[in-house]
């Protein structure tokens, strides 16, 4: 037994008092006067001795009732371990995991409120004079601070679930700086979480500190089905035009899932409702067909029906129709007649051809594709706006000029591309397409055999420079490569190896140079990821604007202004993943809309792979921390650590055993004559 108040044991000094009250008032005598004491003389021993009897109980009861008392006073316990409890304040800090894996159930209900309860069970076991902090995954400024008793329970009960799950090494950080902030404070850590392997940083933790970790009972594995990722079938969306977006379903259980329902809704109109079935442990591809409205902005969500874990059940998606593709044609004397005829009779191009000795530099940015068509002349105030034109993540197509090519080959060493060589003279055909370009995306239904495909008669080499690599895209049956795809930080190059005189070859005349040049134009066009994560951190967009005000996240009656970099005409917006949810957000400035987004939350904690507590212990071996850990219920765990963490408190039957004494006081006084 060890005691944690031992200073009162000073207060043993009052049992000077029954022994001074035995020796002051029981040795009194009374005379009183007998006619006749002779009959008594018999009894007056047995009485005598009697009295000394009860005197001596009576004070020997009074004893051990101060003494009682007095021990209870110091907090006798018993201590499991051979570590001595310090008397005075602690800090105790609460980890209370608030992530979404959380909305799992057990036996005793769903896990954060399980945890909930744990949480005010532990602040039962500590004195009302002890310091609490409450954490969670907020980490908030209002839990960097301690709380009394009172104000712990109400931290407590205000938690709700957060979409940004912490790791072990962070939630230790956050103890560490209060703790060092109030160094006169006994630390003890506790940890309330369903134990994902996610949540163990291991290699990250290098404090030997002990850490109570709190376990829930009969934890059962959770079924989880989560739609994981969406992507759609071209890089390129237009008004009324038909999509098609490919989405992952992944079955994180144990058992087979049958008929969960699948929707798309775009813009608040159901598009597609679907059946799927997923077999355990696996994944599936889903497909979903739908067109576009006239909308400007389309927002969609793909959703399922799934419990009890639901935040993955959704996939929110936002992007802007193309409205227009701006089209430059440059050329020396005479435009080629085939870029005319393909550009100037489409609606969605805005065609415009200028000879290079008549165009506004600075006026290129407007545009989202330029062709260079047969020039020979590129001045340097040309190739370094053409440079910039590239870089601000738009596209050049460029045919040769079979006379000079010197100017052009200095442009493109500006881009770090292989430029041209000799001039070749050839009777070879194009055999080879490269379908898994983008380019070529859903041009073919299915993989020709058989295909017409155009001849070439002069065509320039492409050196072999090394400078960059380079994707091809149209092939020679000589292997020689006719059409290549180079890409320049954010933009796109496609560098002919040929001009488009009908000399050169006739694919201008052929079938296939309609997709192609019109594909050119289509995915020219810039635009934002249709989907983000909120773990992301940072969103790019582009701005169009000049002005200096600050970019505003709107979502219905919510509005904030993040933290933004802007460099040229990207800006660069950072998320707060603590005061955002998932959902599409307007981008606004000056009261006007810049853009759309479409946030979603995290899937890192979408499979639920959990520690056992064997399986901690094993690994605990190997890094300095320390676990003890705690298996009861909410109502038996109050007890479980008094008797684990601090001992078992003995005061109050030493209250009990005071009370028994002087009821053995009373009984002695009054029962015995």
């Amino acid at each position: 037994m060890k005691l944690l108040y031992p200073e009162f044991l000073f207060a043993l000094a009052a049992l000077i008092i029954p022994i001074l009250i035995h020796l002051f008032n029981f040795r009194k005598y009374k005379l009183v006067n007998f006619s006749q004491v002779r009959f008594l003389k018999e009894i007056q021993q047995q009485t005598q001795s009697t009295s000394k009897l009860k005197h001596l109980l009576v004070l020997i009861s009074r004893c051990l009732f101060i003494a009682a008392l007095v021990i209870a006073f110091c907090q006798p316990y018993l201590s499991k371990n051979q570590t001595t409890q310090i008397a005075g304040q602690k800090g105790i800090s609460i980890y209370i995991d608030n992530s979404f894996s959380m909305q799992s159930n057990s036996e005793e209900g769903q896990l954060l409120d399980v945890a909930k309860n744990k949480a005010i069970s532990i602040l039962d076991a500590y004195q009302v004079s002890d310091q609490f902090q409450i954490i969670s995954n907020n980490f908030s400024a209002n839990e960097q601070r301690w709380l009394s008793k009172e104000s712990a329970i109400e931290a407590i009960q205000t938690i709700d679930y957060n979409p940004n799950p912490r790791s072990l090494s962070e939630v230790i950080a956050r103890t560490n700086t209060l703790f060092e902030e109030e160094d006169n404070l006994s630390p003890v850590r506790y940890v309330i979480s369903d134990n994902q392997k996610s949540f163990f940083d291991w290699e990250s933790i290098h404090d030997s500190i002990t850490i109570n970790l709190i376990a829930f009972e009969n934890l059962s594995t959770s079924s989880n089905i989560s739609l994981d990722s969406l992507a759609f079938s071209k890089p390129y969306r237009s008004i009324t035009a038909s999509e098609e977006i490919k989405m992952i379903l992944k079955n994180h259980g144990e058992t087979d899932v049958e008929q969960i329902p699948l929707q798309l809704k775009l813009n608040n109109i159901l598009k597609a409702p679907a059946l799927i079935n997923i077999t355990a442990n696996d994944s599936i591809y889903q497909t979903i067909s739908y067109q576009n409205s006239n909308a400007e902005w389309q927002n969609g969500v793909v959703s399922i029906q799934d419990f009890p874990i639901n935040y993955d059940d959704s996939l929110f998606f936002s992007y802007a129709l193309i409205q227009s593709i701006q089209v430059l044609h440059l050329y020396e004397t005479t435009p080629s007649s085939s870029i005319q005829k393909l550009y100037a009779t489409d609606s969605l191009i805005q065609y415009s051809a200028n000879s290079i000795f008549q165009t506004d530099l600075g006026a290129l940015g407007q545009n989202q594709l330029i062709l260079l068509d047969g020039i020979a002349n590129l001045s340097s105030g040309l190739q370094n706006a053409l440079k910039q034109f590239v870089e601000a993540g738009n596209t050049i197509c460029i045919f040769p000029n079979f006379n000079e090519q010197a100017e052009l080959n200095s442009f493109l060493n500006l881009l770090n591309i292989e430029g041209y060589g000799a001039k070749q003279k050839t009777n070879a055909r194009i055999n080879e397409i490269n379908l898994q370009s983008v380019l070529f995306q859903n041009v073919f239904e299915e993989k020709p055999s058989q295909l017409d495909l155009p001849q070439v008669n002069e065509y320039l080499e492409f050196k072999s420079n090394q400078l960059s690599n380079h994707e091809f895209i149209l092939r020679l049956n000589n292997a020689k490569d006719v059409l290549r795809k180079f890409e320049y930080q954010e933009g796109r190059i496609y560098l002919f190896s040929f001009p488009l005189s009908d000399s050169a070859s006739n694919f201008s005349k052929h079938a296939i140079f309609v997709p192609t040049l019109f594909n050119m134009a289509l995915q020219s066009v810039k635009s934002e990821s249709p989907l983000n994560f909120l773990d992301q951190k940072y969103i790019t967009i582009t701005s169009t604007t000049n002005s200096e005000s600050p970019y505003k996240l709107v979502k219905n009656q919510f509005e904030t202004i993040p933290k933004q970099r802007k460099n040229g005409n990207k800006v660069t917006l950072e998320i707060d993943e603590s005061i955002l949810q998932a959902g599409h957000y307007k981008v606004m400035q000056d009261n006007q809309l810049a853009s759309q987004i479409a946030l979603n939350y995290s899937r890192s904690e979408s499979k639920m792979d959990r520690y056992t507590n064997e399986e901690l212990k094993d690994l605990i071996q190997q890094f300095p921390i320390q676990f003890q850990w705690f298996n009861e219920s909410s109502e038996s765990l109050t007890k479980a650590i008094n008797e684990g963490m601090v001992g078992t408190y003995l005061w109050k039957y030493f209250i009990a055993l005071a009370l028994l004494f002087l009821a053995i006081e009373i009984a002695l006084l009054r029962l015995i004559k």
